[in-house]
């Protein structure tokens, strides 16, 4: 295996396409196409089922005990004070996560100042809250760096690698957040989901640090059929990510980066639950925020309609919200992010190759 380079990122997939080809006497478009239109009709399917969930746990909150017109009545009582303080809470997790996401690239060797990161992660914003998939921001981020530096797979550990130590912060402020109040893991449509994105992501973190698991984890790679034809790219994304394992300076500072963010994230929820008149104490809140953010980063439903909104109906409730007070605290933080992303919107407009 390879190390990866700063280079552009070579298409060996076409040219072992193209061996391949030769070696069997008779091209394979037919199948590749045949089975390409199948995966389509495959991911419709999936795509449809999960909105089709989506919208009926938000039409489930919104029918049950009259919680819709509970929310029409929080939502037109916000006074404008409020929603100005959400936009700067918003503008300030982005700010952060630019910062710690900037950390990855220059380790590599990438100095990109932080306002281009910031406008580069606002364009991410912008794809995750109007596409119908939950990685195209990501995506975005990984094809626009990419683009600028020259190698993809750099760009592409750096974005996983951001993404990664959120997840890890999140699952230990979340883990820390019920032992504090055990309560939480009453309800098994939490405690079920939550038990395991906090294994899952111990898993992780272990195989990270773990060299012998790491290796198996890129030969397994070569045995998954839909990611097979693709390997050698997933195969130089672990090599990037592996380079990281090292530097522990580097990831526990991207650690107090992630807390920080999270500490923003906790002061958002808050300020969402003063806008609509509930006034919790800053401590609960404190502790069923990160549970909440860790719940909805399971990709239910596309950009998660409903499932966040669910997560904040029954969550809240550990703060001492009714499901209605919950399910507006959620409709609000989800209205204000998706406003703010628009500017990610106007930056992707003036983004032209050679930016």
């Amino acid at each position: 295996m390879k190390p990866p380079t700063h280079g552009t990122d070579e298409p060996t997939e076409a040219r072992a396409g193209l061996g391949q080809e030769a070696q069997n006497g008779a091209p394979s478009l037919p199948r590749k196409g045949a089975s390409d239109a199948a995966a389509r009709r495959t991911m419709s399917w999936k795509w449809i089922l999960k909105t089709a969930i989506g919208v009926g746990l938000l039409a489930a909150l919104l029918v049950w005990n009259d919680n819709g017109r509970k929310l029409f009545e929080m939502l037109a009582s916000v006074r404008p004070e409020f929603i100005l303080a959400l936009v700067a809470v918003t503008i300030a997790t982005d700010g952060i996560s630019s910062g710690k996401w900037g950390l990855f690239l220059k380790d590599r060797g990438f100095h990109l100042p932080w306002w281009r990161l910031y406008e580069l992660y606002l364009i991410g914003r912008f794809y995750s809250n109007f596409l119908p998939s939950m990685f195209g921001g990501d995506l975005a981020r990984v094809y626009l760096v990419g683009r600028q530096i020259k190698s993809y797979s750099t760009s592409a550990g750096s974005v996983v690698m951001e993404r990664a130590t959120g997840l890890v912060g999140l699952a230990l402020l979340a883990s820390v957040g019920c032992i504090i109040n055990p309560g939480i893991l009453d309800n098994p449509l939490i405690a079920v989901p939550l038990i395991l994105s906090v294994t899952a992501t111990a898993v992780g973190v272990a195989a990270f640090f773990m060299p012998a698991a790491f290796a198996l984890s890129v030969r397994l790679v070569d045995r998954i059929p839909v990611v097979r034809r693709i390997a050698h790219k997933v195969e130089a994304l672990l090599n990037e990510i592996a380079q990281y394992r090292g530097n522990s300076r580097l990831l526990l500072l991207s650690l107090a980066y992630s807390f920080a963010f999270h500490m923003v994230a906790v002061v958002n929820v808050y300020v969402a639950s003063l806008a609509i008149g509930f006034q919790p104490a800053f401590l609960d809140i404190m502790v069923v925020t990160p549970v909440i953010l860790l719940l909805s980063m399971i990709p239910v439903s596309p950009n998660n309609i409903g499932w966040w909104e669910f997560c904040f109906s029954v969550l809240l409730a550990g703060a001492g919200a009714s499901a209605a007070e919950g399910l507006a605290v959620a409709v609000i933080i989800r209205a204000v992010t998706m406003a703010t992303s628009l500017l990610g919107g106007l930056f992707a407009l003036r983004s032209q190759p050679g930016t």
